[in-house]
């Protein structure tokens, strides 16, 4: 957009989005903004889920009770591996 100087508006222009925003209309930009928000926190929280629960059983693995934040790294980086590698397909059991 174009810049303006007068201090009294914003620094540049916004021309081209309201545009958008009246041939789209808001109700429609808005209900896709808060399915992109639901997919993304559903699949955040379901890594998060996955993440913790490997992290458990690499804990338990190791005979311990707590893990921590080198536990976490640990298993992202042998996800990283095995990504790299091709072998997460048949990834090794831990039983």
């Amino acid at each position: 957009g174009e810049v303006v100087s007068d201090h009294s508006k914003p620094l540049r222009s916004t021309s081209g989005v309201n545009g958008y925003i009246k041939s789209e209309g808001f109700k429609n930009l808005v209900g896709i903004r808060l399915d992109a928000i639901d997919a993304l926190q559903k699949a955040s929280e379901q890594m998060l889920v996955e993440m913790f629960g490997k992290t458990s059983e690499l804990v338990k693995a190791g005979g311990r009770e707590k893990g921590n934040v080198t536990d976490l790294q640990a298993l992202r980086l042998c996800e990283v591996i095995a990504k790299e590698s091709g072998s997460e397909r048949n990834p090794p059991r831990t039983e």
